[in-house]
């Protein structure tokens, strides 16, 4: 090995990205689609932060998503080039309780990926959904008579979840 040869695979070494220096949160903006057993199919703006840190092996990076009020976190594996993959089968549990529904979901991460380009990520995800929700009826006037809210009972749903997005890593203000 030459002087310059070495001095090459140095520099190159030392611009890998490594776990440690990704951590930080990310302010996230995409696209999701929820499509769940006829019930649900829909297009959602995402907003969202992921927040990185090194996980327990060398190339392992701590991905947790926070969105709505909910979190989730992840594991991915890094390479020297930022490109992340998350592991298949990684389960996010959510409950929800909004106006019109409630109940207990899983998402299960079936391929996930993402890339950091200095403060920069991407990530996309496919998951499956599974659990049971509650939906809210009633509340309006139908040919004059009042229909009270209720909620329906229980039903099961499954279906996917995909999303993507992206964004930048916030910065301390001085």
């Amino acid at each position: 090995m030459t002087p310059l040869t070495g001095s090459l695979a140095l520099l190159a070494a030392l611009a890998a990205v490594t776990p440690s220096g990704v951590g930080g949160t990310y302010r996230m903006q995409g696209k999701a689609h929820v499509s769940a057993s006829g019930l649900i199919d829909e297009d959602a703006e995402l907003r969202a932060d992921a927040l990185l840190a090194p996980g327990a092996g060398p190339r392992d990076v701590r991905v947790r998503v926070a969105a709505q009020g909910h979190t989730c976190d992840l594991l991915a594996r890094m390479d020297g080039e930022g490109a992340l993959v998350l592991n298949p089968g990684q389960r996010c549990p959510v409950a929800l309780d909004t106006e019109k529904a409630r109940g207990k979901i899983d998402l299960v991460v079936k391929t996930g990926k993402g890339q950091v380009r200095g403060d920069h990520l991407s990530l996309a995800l496919t998951c499956d959904v599974t659990g049971s929700l509650q939906f809210r009826t009633g509340g309006m006037s139908v040919f004059g008579m009042d229909v009270p809210e209720t909620w329906l009972p229980a039903v099961p749903v499954s279906g996917d979840v995909t999303a993507s997005a992206e964004g930048d890593r916030g910065r301390a203000k001085p």
